[in-house]
């Protein structure tokens, strides 16, 4: 895309378009390498506004203008999704705790049973939650230790894969916060 001015026109036109489908229960989304900014994060959370039958969806944004409220839009839909699967990639954004605060709020509210979850915001976590932390140092144990807290909503959590490798900010703390939930979830693999 052009600008960032095209990826949010076009964005706004795939919500109207989206408006007169009735049955989508699932839908994928990559971005990356665009000039998607929150004004974007804003037309996909129309998009999921007007798609309320979703039960899989799959977000890959990378090397965006996204912050935390531009993940904050994009959060504050899925309380009122059916969702069974989720994945969300982000990398190379300016999110810092707050918008992870945000999205393990939203997490926690899905109201029904998620059973798979894929996050990497480079230092995420979740039912099958893959946590990337290449080059990031904007997220730190507060973070990270909200969103390990906010799993203990999620019943049917089974797979969780996390990667702090990378993230300055991250101590050990959360690491043994994250121990401490392993050890009360046996059926987590």
């Amino acid at each position: 895309y052009n600008s960032t001015e095209e990826i949010n026109s076009r964005l706004l036109n795939f919500s109207t378009i989206l408006q007169t489908v009735t049955t989508l229960s699932q839908l994928e989304l990559y971005l990356g390498f665009t000039r998607l900014d929150d004004n974007g994060c804003e037309s996909i959370a129309q998009i999921l506004r007007v798609s309320p039958r979703i039960i899989n969806l799959h977000l890959y944004i990378a090397e965006t203008n996204i912050t935390d409220d531009g993940l904050s839009f994009i959060a504050s839909e899925l309380p009122f999704l059916p969702l069974q699967e989720f994945a969300l990639g982000f990398s190379n954004t300016e999110i810092t705790d707050q918008g992870i605060i945000s999205l393990s709020e939203s997490i926690g509210q899905i109201p029904s049973p998620l059973t798979y979850l894929w996050l990497s915001l480079q230092e995420l976590l979740h039912d099958f939650v893959q946590v990337f932390t290449r080059n990031s140092t904007l997220i730190s144990d507060v973070g990270v230790i909200t969103l390990i807290n906010a799993l203990s909503s999620l019943p049917h959590l089974s797979k969780l894969y996390l990667d702090l490798s990378n993230c300055g900010e991250v101590t050990d703390r959360s690491g043994e916060r994250l121990a401490d939930f392993i050890k009360l979830r046996p059926q987590l693999t």
